[in-house]
């Protein structure tokens, strides 16, 4: 069992599935968000059928938070709410909602030990299937067989060779080598979240990038600050999984992180992306990380979690690199809806960042 100090080095969403109304469920003033304790809520609504009755026609005509405001005048709001958020943006016209992050039962932001063994996960899967395959193309010397060489690929290098009574291989949670591996939550201290507005960076017709079509605003764990969790990983799974030790591990994270960060720069600045105008202040944010990386000792990685972390970080993009030819033409219509829309485009063809540019997800892992 190891202690683990984890940094933030980018603002961090998780959430935990609710959006926010504004009037409803928090106040916004010009500094902050406040979320609204519920049970205080009903002391300044007022308990008579009046204005309970005034209540619900504003929630109907959208005017909830006009209502509470004129209820509350003089009111501290932080008296009225169980928690604040700082507030980086402004809500579009017609926006109201928040996407709130994951909070314990004492309100505490934290990430779940199951989203950090789950990037880990996606590391360990890409970083082996990429060693499987290279050893099967060596023996078959075929490289058109990629369904056969990739079938099943995940349960061959996540799971050690076990067997049911049936004398059938056991490809189940019983024989998965992260069973060995055991997370805990990190929890951060009261205050460290923000909201902030997410916007696309998106290849279209255009020759901007910038897309503020579909925003977001969002609840994070601000950069910049830290936390701890527990780390427990038996021996076993260095045995099933031919990781020799901790710091293989470690190194295999950064080797990961860093190669999709080189993959992703180059894309902007010399590949399909580079004809496009918008990512020079993003890539400047990647070039950030890439420095942190090369930082970092030997009880030190650099991990990517979380929401509007990309499709590259999220699955580990292992195919991608093997044959591209495969992947364009077999797995991208099955990761790509409407897919014929957009043949003519890369995928993907669209990163979530905030109005600055700032990207999400970046976490330092410190073995203390």
């Amino acid at each position: 069992m190891s202690d683990i100090k984890i940094e933030t080095l980018s603002q961090i969403h998780i959430g935990n599935g609710s959006f926010l109304q504004e009037g409803n469920d928090f106040i916004a003033d010009d500094d902050y968000l406040y979320i609204l304790n519920t049970d205080k809520l009903g002391t300044i609504i007022g308990k008579d059928p009046e204005s309970i009755q005034s209540w619900s026609i504003a929630i109907m005509n959208g005017d909830a938070d006009l209502f509470l405001k004129s209820r509350i005048q003089g009111y501290p709001l932080r008296d009225l709410a169980k928690r604040r958020i700082k507030r980086i943006t402004d809500f579009d016209i017609g926006q109201s909602t928040l996407k709130e992050c994951m909070h314990d039962g004492l309100g505490k932001p934290y990430i779940p030990g199951s989203s950090i063994k789950g990037a880990i996960r996606t590391v360990v899967m890409s970083s082996l299937a990429r060693k499987k395959i290279v050893q099967r193309l060596n023996k078959e010397d075929d490289h058109k067989k990629w369904k056969r060489i990739i079938q099943d690929m995940e349960k061959e290098v996540l799971h050690f060779e076990a067997y049911t009574r049936t004398n059938k291989r056991d490809i189940g949670p019983s024989s998965d080598i992260f069973r060995f591996l055991s997370t805990g939550d990190a929890f951060f201290d009261n205050g460290v979240e923000i909201a902030v507005k997410q916007i696309s960076l998106n290849i279209t017709e255009r020759n901007s990038l910038l897309d503020n079509k579909k925003t977001q605003v969002v609840e994070a764990i601000k950069p910049g600050v830290s936390s701890q969790f527990r780390l427990k990983i038996g021996e076993d799974f260095y045995r099933y999984s031919e990781i020799e030790d901790f710091h293989i591990l470690f190194k295999m994270i950064n080797d990961h992180t860093y190669n999709l960060l080189c993959d992703e720069i180059d894309f902007w600045a010399k590949g399909e992306g580079r004809s496009y105008n918008g990512q020079d202040d993003y890539l400047d944010q990647l070039d950030l990380i890439l420095d942190k990386i090369e930082e970092c000792q030997s009880n030190e990685c650099v991990l990517r979690i979380g929401q509007a972390s990309g499709w590259r970080f999220v699955t580990g993009a292992w195919l991608e690199d093997i044959d591209k030819h495969y992947f364009k033409n077999e797995i991208v219509p099955l990761c790509r809806p409407k897919n014929w829309l957009y043949k003519d485009y890369p995928f993907p063809k669209s990163r979530r960042i905030d109005e600055s540019s700032n990207v999400f997800g970046f976490v330092k892992l410190t073995a203390i």
